[in-house]
Protein backbone atom coordinates (compact mmCIF):
# COMPACT_ATOMS: atom_id res chain seq x y z
CA UNK A 1 0.00 0.00 0.00
CA UNK A 2 1.36 3.38 -1.00
CA UNK A 3 1.87 5.82 1.86
CA UNK A 4 0.17 9.19 1.32
CA UNK A 5 2.45 12.21 1.74
CA UNK A 6 0.93 14.72 4.11
CA UNK A 7 1.22 18.50 4.42
CA UNK A 8 1.06 20.32 7.76
CA UNK A 9 -0.89 23.58 8.03
CA UNK A 10 -1.15 25.92 11.04
CA UNK A 11 -4.60 27.22 12.02
CA UNK A 12 -5.93 29.26 14.92
CA UNK A 13 -8.54 27.30 16.86
CA UNK A 14 -9.93 30.23 18.84
CA UNK A 15 -10.16 33.17 16.44
CA UNK A 16 -9.38 34.04 12.86
CA UNK A 17 -5.92 35.02 11.75
CA UNK A 18 -2.63 34.38 13.49
CA UNK A 19 -0.94 37.08 15.55
CA UNK A 20 2.58 36.56 16.84
CA UNK A 21 4.27 38.37 19.71
CA UNK A 22 7.91 39.50 19.81
CA UNK A 23 9.04 36.21 21.40
CA UNK A 24 7.52 34.22 18.53
CA UNK A 25 9.12 36.53 15.95
CA UNK A 26 12.55 35.97 17.48
CA UNK A 27 11.94 32.21 17.49
CA UNK A 28 11.03 32.30 13.77
CA UNK A 29 14.29 34.11 13.11
CA UNK A 30 16.24 31.50 15.09
CA UNK A 31 14.61 28.75 12.98
CA UNK A 32 16.04 30.32 9.85
CA UNK A 33 13.08 32.33 8.57
CA UNK A 34 14.38 35.56 7.10
CA UNK A 35 12.49 38.31 5.32
CA UNK A 36 12.42 42.08 5.24
CA UNK A 37 8.96 41.95 6.84
CA UNK A 38 10.32 39.91 9.76
CA UNK A 39 13.32 42.20 10.26
CA UNK A 40 11.02 45.25 10.25
CA UNK A 41 8.57 43.59 12.65
CA UNK A 42 11.32 42.76 15.14
CA UNK A 43 12.76 46.24 14.87
CA UNK A 44 9.58 48.38 14.93
CA UNK A 45 6.71 46.42 16.53
CA UNK A 46 6.39 46.14 20.29
CA UNK A 47 3.15 44.18 20.48
CA UNK A 48 2.16 41.67 17.84
CA UNK A 49 1.96 41.24 14.09
CA UNK A 50 -0.04 38.96 11.83
CA UNK A 51 1.35 36.13 9.71
CA UNK A 52 -0.09 37.76 6.61
CA UNK A 53 1.93 40.90 7.35
CA UNK A 54 5.06 38.75 7.68
CA UNK A 55 4.29 37.06 4.35
CA UNK A 56 4.77 33.64 5.95
CA UNK A 57 2.63 30.79 4.68
CA UNK A 58 0.50 28.66 6.95
CA UNK A 59 2.42 25.64 5.65
CA UNK A 60 5.82 27.24 6.25
CA UNK A 61 8.26 24.81 7.88
CA UNK A 62 9.35 27.64 10.19
CA UNK A 63 5.83 28.38 11.44
CA UNK A 64 5.13 24.67 11.89
CA UNK A 65 8.34 24.24 13.90
CA UNK A 66 7.30 27.19 16.08
CA UNK A 67 3.93 25.61 16.88
CA UNK A 68 5.41 22.15 17.44
CA UNK A 69 8.29 23.27 19.69
CA UNK A 70 7.25 26.37 21.66
CA UNK A 71 5.02 26.43 24.70
CA UNK A 72 2.07 28.53 23.58
CA UNK A 73 1.97 30.34 26.91
CA UNK A 74 5.19 32.06 25.79
CA UNK A 75 3.35 33.34 22.73
CA UNK A 76 0.51 34.98 24.70
CA UNK A 77 -0.71 38.33 23.44
CA UNK A 78 -1.28 41.38 25.60
CA UNK A 79 -5.02 41.42 24.81
CA UNK A 80 -6.54 38.12 26.04
CA UNK A 81 -9.51 38.55 23.68
CA UNK A 82 -7.12 38.30 20.72
CA UNK A 83 -5.13 35.36 22.06
CA UNK A 84 -4.53 32.39 19.84
CA UNK A 85 -4.50 28.63 20.15
CA UNK A 86 -2.41 27.43 17.25
CA UNK A 87 -2.81 23.85 16.07
CA UNK A 88 -1.55 21.85 13.13
CA UNK A 89 -3.89 20.17 10.67
CA UNK A 90 -2.52 17.51 8.34
CA UNK A 91 -3.95 17.03 4.85
CA UNK A 92 -2.80 15.03 1.80
CA UNK A 93 0.00 16.81 -0.08
CA UNK A 94 -1.88 16.90 -3.41
CA UNK A 95 -4.96 18.71 -2.05
CA UNK A 96 -5.52 22.32 -3.14
CA UNK A 97 -6.46 23.98 0.10
CA UNK A 98 -7.47 27.22 1.76
CA UNK A 99 -8.17 28.55 5.25
CA UNK A 100 -11.79 29.20 6.22
CA UNK A 101 -12.14 32.05 8.69
CA UNK A 102 -15.67 32.13 10.08
CA UNK A 103 -16.40 35.09 12.35
CA UNK A 104 -14.71 34.47 15.71
CA UNK A 105 -15.25 30.71 15.60
CA UNK A 106 -11.73 29.58 14.85
CA UNK A 107 -10.30 28.52 11.54
CA UNK A 108 -10.30 25.29 9.58
CA UNK A 109 -8.68 24.00 6.41
CA UNK A 110 -10.89 23.27 3.42
CA UNK A 111 -10.33 21.66 0.06
CA UNK A 112 -10.80 24.08 -2.83
CA UNK A 113 -13.45 23.18 -5.34
CA UNK A 114 -14.52 24.81 -8.54
CA UNK A 115 -17.41 27.27 -8.37
CA UNK A 116 -19.29 29.04 -11.18
CA UNK A 117 -21.50 32.07 -10.72
CA UNK A 118 -24.00 33.48 -13.25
Amino acid sequence: MKKIKMRKIVVNKTHTGILLNKFALLELKSYGYHSKALRDAIKYFNDEIGCADLKIGRDSKHLIKLVENVDQRKMKLKDPFRDTKLVIVEIPMDVKWGIAMPDWEGEHVFEQHRTWYP
